[in-house]
């Protein structure tokens, strides 16, 4: 009911360390009544942050489009490459602009950020200082029956068998590490593309989590081709271990 409703939202608030008074309670249903769950607006100040809208349920977005979602997060790695180079491949985007789906948009960006990155620091290494301007890293968007595969393909040099295990390996880079250039005064580090070694591990963490898979098939001395291969949220259940 809606008692229980109002305890669990201030239970959320207190536990968010949100002041009393910056909280209201909105009790309401799908018919507009007042007797639903409570669901938390929080105020500050003025300002009042509405309710998620109807196409998200948590941080599902459950009209996403890939296609828009991957163009996005090509495009901030594409200023990452500009901002540590001074120029970037250009990225070309494939795939159907209607097609939608209902995925965690924060890790679907991540994961293509991710890859769209490497591939455009491999390109802008293997390619730096020729005359003629390097090929394009391409991001094609398919939809198959049971997911959605976002394939990065480049022609970055691509990499060695002895190297491809360790790629999945956290902490593990072919970059220098940013750490050693910090400022110990600001604690900021240099724009970098790389350098970390969680990128592709933790994007494969995350499409194996929903259901999905990351797999990275490489042509040493040509390039590399990343499929994502993302599971239609609903058809899958959360991998839990068997015993807690």
């Amino acid at each position: 009911g809606g008692g229980s409703g109002i305890i669990d939202a201030a239970s959320a608030a207190m536990s968010l360390a949100i002041p009393e008074e910056e909280v209201v309670y909105v009790l309401t249903d799908d018919r507009g009544g007042h007797h639903g769950a409570a669901l938390p607006t929080y105020r500050r100040g003025k300002n009042v942050v509405p309710p998620p809208p109807r196409d998200r349920i948590g941080l599902v977005n459950t009209v996403l489009s890939p296609v828009k979602v991957a163009a996005a997060a090509a495009e901030e790695a594409r200023a990452v490459c500009l901002a540590a180079y001074g120029s970037a491949p250009d990225v070309e985007i494939y795939g159907p602009p209607a097609l939608r789906m209902a995925y965690v948009q924060g890790h679907l960006h991540h994961c293509v950020f991710e890859l769209v990155k490497n591939s455009l620091r491999a390109v802008q290494e293997r390619f730096q200082g020729d005359d003629l301007p390097p090929p394009p890293v391409k991001v094609i968007v398919a939809e198959g029956m049971e997911d959605v595969t976002i394939k990065v393909s480049d022609q970055g040099a691509g990499i060695s068998r002895s190297e491809i295990r360790k790629i999945w390996t956290y902490l593990y880079t072919t970059a220098d590490s940013p750490l050693p250039d910090m400022d110990e005064d600001t604690n900021e580090v240099p724009t970098v593309l790389a350098g970390y070694g969680c990128g592709l591990p933790l994007s494969r963490l995350y499409a194996r989590y929903f259901g999905g898979d990351l797999q990275i098939i490489s042509m040493d001395g040509y390039g590399t081709d990343a499929y994502l291969h993302l599971n239609r949220l609903g058809t899958a259940e959360e991998p839990l271990p068997g015993r807690v």
